[in-house]
């Protein structure tokens, strides 16, 4: 919506609300300090030196320091707000300052998403039209030939570890000295983003007709057991909720993407309808099932209200970006993207002034990121991690590369080739002393002494046989500034899916409970890979507390007890392995038949004892594989890795557990001489009394 008719909407509201109301509402302007909920829309923002929040309109959104009109209803602070536009820009906040400062905190992830394979770009608007717009992008087109590109799939990949989105649009304009001089006209990039609507409860049988699943399961076994014998005439359920044919279409014509999916009854010669009993059951199975994942759209815009400079008189092209919340959990794909002009006119100019002017507003260049957390700033010293190919393979070949730059400051200056640079990879086979350990790494960490000490790294797809390679790089300056930075590469053809489960939770309380981990590759507790035997896969398994070294278990509890008791060893090695076999103490592994002391410890699953978690602890399973069984260890490649946190608590949360009473609701009628309708000595068809099974989850 347009800002003048969000504004004239307001005003709309504050004149109807005069007659019904004593007092009016008002529009106040507040700046965005951040987006609490993306899907909803709930920004917080700053007002009168406090903070307010409000909700955005449906599928708008807001970047950070952005001033914006807010509704408030008759004047009362304390209700429901509504974020009505952007504030128009004027010559009073024009900043030519450098804009950088947006960015602290976040490092760009990957490259670029956007291709322009088609020479789209530069393209042109012409301000004299009411509304003027070029589609630049569609996620499904019948033609790519007039549209921009997007690796899909990199960007997919960026967000996992996103915090925020980054747009960037490089603009350029000849506006007509009456348009330069607009108050209204609106020019920019919009982003249309789909995302899976989780906001609302996906729409099910069992939710949108809450004790009918009882209904359909009994009419199933009716039919199954010939109790019913359908005839088109007579009714389905005697006696039950759903009386009738029609009764039952009408209930599943509410909700047409179940209906108009499923067969449909046949009218016969006499008019009646004609339907089996296999159609009938095929109804129920698909009824029972049907979920409806809807799709809800969030529209991203970087427009002039948001620009640096003067955004009506860009001589020559200009960069200006925003930053914007993502939901990075529910996002499915960009769906459009579109460079758009409005408002420089009430109606759109003559042809002959619509000839002569021509376009006045180009779009030179755009560009789309995934925004990390920076974590590699002490001070006014920061280091960003630069990836020009992106951070996706795609083969696990040695001639596919990638490459990875750091580039380190002091304020404003480059301090990059000055300072000494350490690279790892994330590896829990290495521990203190091993081999590819070094303390600036730490436990679980492979120092990569191949790729020296330089600013820059190259890596390939054969050092990359893991979906998800996880890197960090160390950098030090003068000995004494010290910035460290993790990123990810992914390999698509080397994608699995990877998962640690709980047979009991993740939630205890008071030292109760001993829960199996179990981790699974592409959900396969065994027989994990067509083309590998189970035993070419080792899985190494480790667990971190707060405030405590991460412990690997690569030696059981027996093990290193047999060790101890070596009467050689000195009072320093037995003390060293007395707080080993402490950390030991609650894990067992599992043998093929029984969880054991004694189990070799590379296996899929073990049982850990709740009581040797102080409050929360993360166990983190990788997972290696050898391709063939004469390999060497040495030979074998991470292929991926898992966590789960498990938490011990010394206070039960009520509203955190839940009990589920299967068959919990069951009517039954008596006969006027009280007999029950599930005696079978009374009853030709006695009702079954279904038991009481109560299920508790956390």
């Amino acid at each position: 919506m347009a800002i003048q008719d969000s504004i004239l909407k307001a005003i709309e509201i504050v004149a109807d609300n005069k007659i019904a109301n004593l007092e009016t509402d008002k529009t106040i302007t507040a700046q965005i300090v951040s987006c609490t909920n993306a899907l909803t829309g709930l920004y917080k923002l700053k007002y009168n030196g406090g903070f307010i929040n409000a909700y955005a309109d449906e599928g708008k959104s807001y970047s950070e320091n952005q001033t914006v009109y807010v509704l408030v209803p008759q004047g009362d602070i304390s209700k429901k707000k509504m974020i009505v536009g952007s504030a128009l820009a004027t010559d009073k906040s024009y900043n030519l300052s450098n804009t950088s400062s947006l960015l602290e905190g976040y490092t760009k992830i990957g490259a670029n998403v956007i291709k322009d394979n088609h020479n789209i770009l530069k393209a042109g608007l012409n301000s004299y039209k009411a509304d003027d717009g070029i589609v630049l992008y569609l996620h499904d087109p019948d033609t790519t030939d007039y549209y921009l590109d997007i690796d899909n799939t990199e960007f997919a990949n960026n967000l996992k570890t996103a915090k925020s989105l980054y747009i960037q649009g490089t603009f350029s304009t000849r506006l007509p000295k009456e348009h330069r001089l607009s108050s209204t006209g609106m020019y920019g990039i919009q982003f249309n983003v789909a995302f899976k609507n989780q906001n609302d409860t996906n729409l099910t049988f069992e939710t949108l007709y809450p004790g009918y699943t009882d209904e359909v399961n009994r009419l199933k076994q009716r039919l199954a057991s010939n109790e019913i014998q359908y005839q088109p005439t007579k009714s389905l359920v005697e006696g039950a909720n759903l009386q009738s044919y029609n009764a039952f279409k009408s209930l599943f014509t509410s909700i047409p993407d179940i209906y108009d999916f499923l067969p449909q009854p046949k009218t016969g010669t006499s008019g009646t309808l004609e339907m089996t009993r296999a159609a009938i059951e095929q109804i129920l199975d698909e009824s029972l099932t049907f979920e409806d994942p809807q799709i809800k759209t969030y529209t991203y815009v970087l427009d002039n209200n948001q620009m640096v400079g003067n955004p009506y008189n860009f001589i020559s092209p200009t960069t200006q970006y925003g930053i914007y919340p993502i939901d990075i959990d529910n996002f499915l794909y960009i769906d459009s993207i579109v460079f758009f002009s409005t408002g420089f006119e009430e109606t759109t100019a003559d042809e002959i002034k619509l000839e002569e002017n021509g376009n006045d507003i180009y779009l030179h260049d755009i560009q789309i990121y995934a925004l990390g957390e920076l974590t590699s700033v002490s001070g006014d010293y920061r280091m960003e991690i630069q990836m020009p190919q992106g951070t996706t393979l795609r083969t696990i070949n040695e001639s596919e590369l990638l490459n990875v730059n750091c580039k380190t400051k002091y304020k404003n200056a480059d301090i990059t080739e000055k300072s000494i640079y350490y690279w790892f990879k994330k590896d829990n086979k290495v521990k203190i002393g091993s081999d590819g350990y070094l303390a600036y790494g730490g436990a679980g960490w492979r120092y990569l002494e191949s790729k020296g000490a330089q600013w820059k790294m190259t890596t390939n797809g054969a050092e990359n046989k893991a979906y998800e390679n996880t890197y960090k790089v160390l950098c030090i300056y003068k000995n004494s500034v010290n910035l460290l930075q993790q990123f990810t590469i992914y390999n698509e053809s080397c994608k699995r899916d990877i998962e640690i489960i709980s047979d009991l939770g993740t939630k205890f309380s008071f030292d109760r409970g001993n829960p199996v981990l179990t981790c699974r590759i592409n959900q396969k507790e065994s027989g994990f890979d067509d083309t590998h035997k189970d035993n070419l896969f080792r899985f190494v398994w480790s667990k971190v507390e707060p405030q405590v070294a991460a412990v690997i278990y690569d030696e059981t509890y027996a093990e290193v007890e047999a060790k101890y008791k070596d009467l050689k060893l000195s009072v320093l090695e037995r003390q060293s392995y007395k707080r080993q076999m402490a950390q030991l103490e609650s894990v067992k592994f599992w043998d093929g038949s029984e969880f054991t002391y004694a189990a070799k410890t590379n296996c899929n699953k073990l049982q850990y004892a709740v009581s040797g978690i102080s409050s929360t602890a993360t166990f983190t399973c990788d997972v290696y594989l050898k391709d063939n069984e004469l390999d060497f260890d040495d030979k074998e490649y991470n292929i991926g890795s898992a966590s789960i946190t498990l938490s011990n608590e010394n206070t039960a949360i009520p509203s955190e557990y839940n009990i589920v009473l299967e068959n919990g609701s069951q009517v039954f009628q008596y006969s006027e001489m009280g007999v029950t309708p599930a005696s079978a000595n009374r009853n030709e068809n006695p009702i079954e009394v279904r038991p009481l099974i109560p299920h508790f989850y956390d």
